[in-house]
C-alpha cells in the first residue's frame, strides 16, 4: 500500500478519516475518564477521609467534654445514687467514644497524624486511671452527715482539680492536636480536588483543541484530495466540449480520480485524432471538388470551341 494519499482509493480516503475521528473521540473519551477518575478519588478523599475524621475528632472533644462535666457532678455528689447515675452516663460517653476511635483509626493517613492518635491513647489511658481513682474515692466516701459530706467535697474537689485536672488538659491538648492534623489533611485533600479537577480542565481542553485541528487538517486533505481532481476532469469536459483539443492531462495518481482524467484524457486524445482526420479528408474533398470543378470548366471550354467551329463549317458550306 502507498503512503501517498493521491493514491489511495476514494473509499480508502473516507474509511481512513472515519478511523481518525473515531480513534480521536475515543481518545478524547479517555482523557475524560482518567480525569473524571482523579477528581473521583480526590473527592473521595475528602468525603470518605478528610471530613468524617475532622467530625469524629470534634465529636471525642465533645464527649470528653460532657465526660469531664459528669466526674464534676461526682466530686460535688452527695449520695451514691447520685455518683451511680453519673457514673451510667460516663460509660455512655465513653461508649461513644470507643464507637469513634474505631472509625476515625480507620482513617488515619501519615505518620504525624498516626503517632498524635498514639499520644492521645497514651493520655487517654492516664485519664481513664486517675477517673477510676475518682470513682472509686467517691464510692468509699461517707455521706451520713453534713460534716462528712463536707469533707468528701473538700477531698473530691482538690483530686478533680488537682491531678485529674492535669491528666484531662493533657487529653484535651492531645485531642485538639489530631484534630489539627486532620483538619490540615482535610485541606490538603479539598486542594488536591481542586487541582485534580484544574489538570482535567486543561487536559481536556488541550485535547480537545489537538482533536479539532487533526480532525480539521484531515479533512482539508481529504477533501482536497477529491476535489482538486474533479475540478481538473471538469475542467477537461469543458475545454473539450468548447473545442480546445489541446490541452493534454496525464494524471500518476491510481485513485478513482486518476483513473477518471486519464481515461478523459485519452478520449481527448481519440477526439483530437478523429477531428484531425476528419479535416484531412475534407481537405481532400475540397481539392477533388477543385479538381472536377477546373476540369468542367475545360470541358465547357472546349465544347464551346467546338461548337464555334461547327458553325463556321456549316456556314461556309452554305455560300
Amino acid at each position: 500500500m502507498s503512503w501517498q494519499i493521491s493514491n489511495w482509493r476514494i473509499g480508502t480516503k473516507l474509511g481512513i478519516s472515519f478511523l481518525v475521528m473515531v480513534f480521536f473521540s475515543a481518545l478524547l473519551g479517555l482523557v475524560a475518564w482518567l480525569q473524571l477518575t482523579q477528581i473521583h478519588a480526590a473527592s473521595t478523599a475528602v468525603s470518605e477521609v478528610a471530613l468524617p475524621s475532622v467530625y469524629n475528632a470534634a465529636s471525642m472533644r465533645s464527649e470528653f467534654n460532657r465526660l469531664r462535666r459528669h466526674e464534676a457532678g461526682i466530686a460535688t455528689a452527695r449520695t451514691l445514687v447520685e455518683i451511680e447515675g453519673y457514673e451510667q452516663q460516663i460509660q455512655q460517653r465513653l461508649k461513644t467514644i470507643g464507637e469513634q476511635e474505631k472509625v476515625m483509626a480507620g482513617l488515619l493517613a501519615g505518620e504525624a497524624l498516626r503517632a498524635a492518635y498514639a499520644e492521645y491513647q497514651k493520655h487517654k489511658e492516664t485519664f481513664l486511671d486517675l477517673h477510676e481513682q475518682l470513682l472509686s474515692r467517691a464510692r468509699d466516701g461517707r455521706y451520713n452527715t453534713v460534716e462528712e459530706q463536707a469533707a468528701m467535697a473538700d477531698e473530691m474537689g482538690l483530686f478533680f482539680a488537682g491531678e485529674s485536672e492535669s491528666a484531662f488538659a493533657r487529653l484535651a491538648e492531645s485531642t485538639g492536636k489530631v484534630m489539627t492534623l486532620q483538619l490540615d489533611a482535610a485541606a490538603s485533600a479539598q486542594q488536591a480536588e481542586e487541582s485534580a479537577f484544574a489538570l482535567a480542565r486543561y487536559w481536556l481542553l488541550g485535547t480537545l483543541v489537538l482533536v479539532v485541528l487533526i480532525a480539521a487538517a484531515v479533512g482539508f486533505a481529504m477533501t482536497r484530495a477529491i476535489t482538486k481532481p474533479v475540478e481538473t476532469a471538469v475542467k477537461l469536459a469543458q475545454d473539450v466540449a468548447a473545442g480546445k483539443l489541446a490541452t493534454a492531462v496525464r494524471s500518476q495518481r491510481r485513485d478513482e480520480m486518476g483513473l477518471l482524467l486519464n481515461a478523459l484524457e485519452d478520449m481527448r486524445r481519440q477526439l483530437a485524432s478523429v477531428v484531425q482526420e476528419v479535416r484531412g479528408n475534407a481537405q481532400g474533398v475540397a481539392l477533388a471538388s477543385g479538381e472536377i470543378a477546373q476540369g468542367n470548366a475545360d470541358l465547357s471550354a472546349r465544347t464551346e470551341s467546338q461548337a464555334s467551329a461547327l458553325e463556321e463549317t456549316a456556314a461556309s458550306m452554305e455560300q
